[in-house]
């Protein structure tokens, strides 16, 4: 199912604080606990969680492409 509306504008954010909060703290046992209880309350969790990660891994390849073509 796509997130396109509030509820889904909603997840997005939950997702992307989610995943500031792994890359800012070492994630302890209770804050993994917390995250799996939240992917798992629907698949649209599972789902922007997995976006907001890919995107999130995608940008270290966009910076250096966008710097590759500055410099040509």
């Amino acid at each position: 199912m796509p997130v396109t509306n509030d509820n889904g504008i909603r997840i997005a954010a939950e997702a992307s604080a989610w995943l500031v909060r792994l890359i800012r703290d070492e994630p302890a046992p209770a804050t993994a606990l917390a995250l799996h209880g939240w992917l798992n309350i629907s698949p649209n969790h599972k789902i922007a969680f997995e976006r907001i990660t890919q995107m999130w891994e995608s940008l270290p390849q966009a910076a250096q492409s966008t710097r590759d073509k500055l410099h040509q």
